[in-house]
C-alpha cells in the first residue's frame, strides 16, 4: 500500500534580500549581527595603499536597485561601521568597562584595525586588549598619517571636557616608512654589500625630511594637548622592528626595488628597517624627556620578535604582550 506522507525537503532558497536603505539604517542604530556584516558585506582585494583590504557591498544580498554608485561609494565605510557596531556590542556582552572619557586613544592602525574575524581575519589591536579592562574612548584609525590625525584634530573635543588623564597617542610610523612608498626613503644597495653596519648609509635625505617633519608634528600635537588640558598625561610609543617579506606591499617590494631583496639580502635588508626605526624610536624618546612628566614615551622594541601578522602588524599574541607595556602608566 502506498504511503501517502512525504519527507519534508530542506529549503535550498536564499535568504531574502535586504534593501539597501535597510541596511544603511540598520548599520545606523547598531542593530547589525556578526552574521549579518558576513552576509551583507565582503573583502576587495587590498590595494598598495590599503592597510587592510577595503569592504564591499553583496548585491547578492542586498538590493542595490539602481542605486549602484551609491553602493560603491558607501560600501567600505558602511562595512566598517557595521564592524564597529558588533564590536561594541561584543565588548558590552564581555562585561568590558564603557568609556567614561578619563582615557582616549588617537592613532593609526597600531591602535585600531577592522575587528578580527569578520569579513576578513585581522588580529585585534593593542587598544581592544586593554579596552577589555580600561574605560577607552579609541578614535584611532588605520592609515591615518601624522598629519591627517593633527590636522583634523579629533581629539580636540575630548580633551575640551577636561576630563581626559591620559591620552594615548600612536602615529607616524607611516610616514617614517614611506607609507608604501619606502623605495624614495633609500638609496640603492651597492652590488655586493650584505653588512648590516652599512644600514645607516642607505638612508637618503628624504628619509630625514620625513623624520623631521613627523618630529614638527608630534611636537604641534603635545602643545596641542597642553593648551587644552594641562593635567593629561600623554603616553607615547615607537615601533618594534617589523620584518619585510618577499614582495610585501608596504616594505618587501620597495626593498626590493632598491637591491634589498628580503630573503636574498635579509640582514642587511632587515637592518635598513631597524636602523629607520631606532632613529624614529630615539627621537620619540628625547622628546618625552624633554616635555616634563605630562609625556611619557614606551618602548616596544622586542616584544614583537617574530610573532608577525602581516609586515607591519602584530599577531594577537603579540599585541597582548604590546599591551602589557601600557597597563602600569595607565589609571
Amino acid at each position: 500500500m502506498a504511503r501517502n506522507s512525504r519527507r519534508r525537503r530542506r529549503s535550498t532558497a536564499r535568504p531574502k534580500k535586504i534593501k539597501l536603505a535597510q541596511l544603511i539604517s540598520k548599520v545606523g542604530t547598531g542593530k547589525i549581527s556578526e552574521e549579518e556584516v558576513g552576509r551583507y558585506f565582503f573583502a576587495t582585494p587590498q590595494g598598495p595603499q590599503d592597510y587592510v583590504p577595503r569592504l564591499a557591498i553583496n548585491a547578492t544580498a542586498v538590493d542595490i536597485g539602481d542605486k549602484e554608485q551609491i553602493a560603491r561609494q558607501i560600501g567600505s565605510d558602511l562595512g566598517y561601521k557595521a564592524v564597529e557596531a558588533v564590536r561594541q556590542a561584543n565588548r558590552v556582552r564581555a562585561g568590558a568597562p564603557a568609556p567614561d572619557g578619563t582615557i582616549l586613544a588617537e592613532g593609526d592602525s597600531w591602535f585600531n584595525l577592522p575587528e578580527f574575524g569578520f569579513p576578513i581575519n585581522v588580529p585585534p589591536t593593542l587598544i581592544d586588549i586593554l579596552a577589555a579592562t580600561f574605560p577607552i574612548n579609541n578614535i584611532a584609525h588605520w592609515g591615518d598619517t601624522l598629519a591627517q590625525i593633527v590636522n583634523s584634530a579629533e581629539y580636540v573635543p575630548y580633551l575640551q571636557t577636561g576630563k581626559v588623564e591620559c591620552f594615548l597617542f600612536s602615529g607616524g610610523g607611516n610616514d617614517v616608512l614611506g607609507g608604501g612608498n619606502l623605495a624614495s626613503l633609500l638609496h640603492q644597495r651597492e652590488s655586493g654589500d650584505n653588512d648590516p653596519a652599512n644600514a645607516h648609509k642607505y638612508l637618503n635625505p628624504h628619509f630625514d625630511k620625513a623624520l623631521d617633519d613627523v618630529m614638527f608634528l608630534y611636537d604641534v600635537l603635545i602643545e596641542n594637548v597642553r593648551q587644552l588640558s594641562r593635567k593629561t598625561t600623554v603616553l607615547i610609543h615607537g615601533y618594534d622592528y617589523c620584518l619585510p617579506v618577499r614582495n610585501g606591499q608596504w616594505l618587501g617590494r620597495s626593498l626590493e626595488f632598491r637591491g634589498f631583496s628580503p630573503t636574498g639580502n635579509k640582514a642587511i635588508c632587515r637592518a635598513v628597517i631597524r636602523e629607520m626605526l631606532n632613529r624614529f624610536n630615539e627621537r620619540l624618546e628625547d622628546l618625552a624627556n624633554s616635555s616634563g612628566n605630562r609625556v611619557q614615551y614606551i618602548s616596544l622594541f622586542n616584544t614583537v620578535k617574530t610573532a608577525w601578522w602581516d609586515e607591519l602588524h602584530p599577531n594577537k599574541n603579540a599585541v597582548k604582550k604590546l599591551a602589557k607595556k601600557f597597563e602600569g602608566a595607565l589609571p
